[in-house]
């Protein structure tokens, strides 16, 4: 089960996507949205998203502390300009 596991894993991270969304926050806008998560673990991950690459893929930078609604306008207009380019 584990070798399947793995071989669908490396399916998945093989595929390069059209567009990868990656929204940046900071630890203490994590905390405050979700207080019962681990600090430390949060820590770990802010810091770990931001070297991602996705295989290539392109890749749209969003703050996720700005206002929800120019959040999703700046995700929607990647998106269109993505699939426009398709």
């Amino acid at each position: 089960m584990q070798a399947e596991e793995r071989a669908l894993y490396a399916e998945m991270a093989a595929h390069v996507p059209t567009l990868v969304i990656r929204l940046h926050v900071d630890v203490d806008t994590v905390m405050a949205r979700k207080p019962d998560h681990d600090r430390a673990l949060i820590t770990r991950k802010v810091e770990t998203v931001p070297l991602m690459t996705f295989n290539g893929a392109p890749i749209v930078d969003i703050d996720a502390t700005i206002p929800y609604e120019d959040e999703l306008a700046l995700a929607t207009a990647a998106v269109d300009a993505a699939l426009a380019g398709a």
